[in-house]
């Protein structure tokens, strides 16, 4: 499963908006680009920065990821 498609269940699963977890070097914009696949995958800090602000540990989103 890609990180954008991981991303989208963490949302649905945690009742988030993209405008939820937008802050720090994360930006609405960011969000978008990798919901739509423009952007393919994101930095290690950044991927790390998304995960922390969806209020999961890494193994949690790697765990949700791997569950659809």
């Amino acid at each position: 499963m890609s990180f954008s498609t991981a991303l989208a269940a963490a949302l649905r699963h945690k009742g988030l908006r993209e405008a939820d977890i937008v802050g720090g070097d994360i930006s609405s914009s960011y969000i978008s680009r990798l919901l739509s696949g423009q952007l393919r995958e994101p930095t290690w800090p950044k991927a790390c920065e998304i995960v922390d602000r969806l209020g999961m540990s890494l193994e949690e989103f790697r765990s949700l990821s791997e569950s659809d």
